[in-house]
This record gives structure tokens, sequence and C-alpha cells, in this order.
């Protein structure tokens, strides 16, 4: 068992309260967008999203963040980085990591280390979705097959929720538009907080109602 390594730094989760009564995802696989920064700024946004999704009983949760630094010079060309953890807890929290085979995703502890923006929602996941495994996924800049890779895991575990983590950036884009894009699916925006740094949320029933990646981004704009 592997000990968190942020908690008490980007996040420290005491409390915390999905508002069940927001449940409107009823089917899987589904999707929810969160944002990324100390947990004190946007809890109420994943309580939020995670509302949304409060209903469902997923096998599988596949965190998709961004990458905020070029991979090292050996790992160019990857599509997607993931933990070799098998199991990582803090002091509220516990979960259990899923392995996958694909060749489009490698294995790197070291880039986990420096990204906190799947590890700060592993107590909000273990909560919510205590009997689901975990896959974490950091898009390691070669977009290609990213949609490949999301149909791999639809394909292997139907029963998925992704969650994507992501802000609106200062040029204007999402910091993870490659998962929106590869996901290629339509979302409802819920709150949002304004500021240097735009977060927000959303949810997707990952059918065509809803705003579109591109126009997902021009309303954050």
């Amino acid at each position: 068992m592997n000990e968190a390594l942020f908690e008490g730094v980007f996040y420290d989760l005491e409390d915390f309260h999905p508002d069940y009564s927001k449940a409107v995802l009823t089917s899987l696989p589904a999707a929810i967008i969160v944002p990324h920064a100390r947990f004190d700024r946007i809890a109420l946004l994943v309580e939020e999203a995670f509302g949304y999704a409060s209903g469902l009983k997923p096998c599988l949760v596949a965190v998709l963040a961004p990458l905020h630094r070029s991979p090292l010079a050996n790992d160019m060309g990857l599509t997607a980085i993931t933990t070799p953890m098998r199991t990582i807890s803090g002091r509220t929290f516990n979960v259990r990591i899923a392995k996958t085979d694909s060749p489009l995703v490698a294995e790197r502890q070291s880039y986990f280390e420096e990204e906190p923006a799947c590890e700060e929602l592993y107590p909000a996941i273990s909560r919510t979705f205590p009997e689901a495994e975990v896959l974490p996924l950091l898009c390691a800049g070669s977009t290609a097959g990213l949609g490949s890779l999301i149909s791999q895991i639809m394909s292997q575990n139907p029963s998925t929720l992704f969650i994507i983590s992501t802000n609106m950036i200062e040029s204007g884009k999402l910091c993870a538009q490659p998962w929106i894009d590869a996901l290629d699916c339509n979302w409802t925006i819920g709150s949002k907080i304004e500021g240097k740094v735009k977060h927000f949320m959303a949810y997707s029933d990952m059918k065509k109602d809803g705003l579109s990646g591109i126009r997902l981004a021009q309303a954050q704009a």
C-alpha cells in the first residue's frame, strides 16, 4: 500500500458532501468535468459534479488529467501515463488502482509525484464510488492515440465513469482539451468560479445533447 503524496498540501478532505439530489446521470458510461486547484477553492464545484454522478455504480473510474510540462525525452511519443502503484491510501481514503494492458499507456510514477490533479480526487472517488477501481491517466502530449485509448477503455469496461480534470488557461483553451476532444461527447455546464484561472464543472451522459468540446471551451472564455 502506498501513501498519498499531496494530502494536507493540495487537499484535506475531512468533509465531502456530494449533492445526491442532483443525481441526473442514470447510465454508464458517463463523464463529469471537475477543476484542479487547492481543494478549498474548488470543493463546491467538485461536490456539485460528483452529485450529478452520485447515482451511478461504476466498476471503473478513469481520471483524465493534463500533464503540465513536457514529458522526458525518453517518453516523447507516449499517448498516456499511469501509475505503477496498485493501491493508494490517505487518512480518509483508500483506492485500488486499475491496471491496463493497453500499449498506448506507460507506467511512470515520477510524473504523479509532480501532478496532484488525479490524487486530489481520490478521497471524493473513494467516498462516492467505494467499489470502483481507479485508472489515473495523464495526457503525455501525443494526442493521436487518445481516441483509441478511450474506445479501448469503454470496450473493456462499459461501466466506466470518466472524470476529466481541467481549467480554462490564459490562452483561452482548456488545459485538458485533448481528453475532451478524445471523449467526443456533449456537455451540460454547471457552476463556475471566475478569476485569473476559470474553474468550472460539467457533466455528460455520453450522448449528443449539450455543448460539444469546442463549444464548451468557447462557453468558458
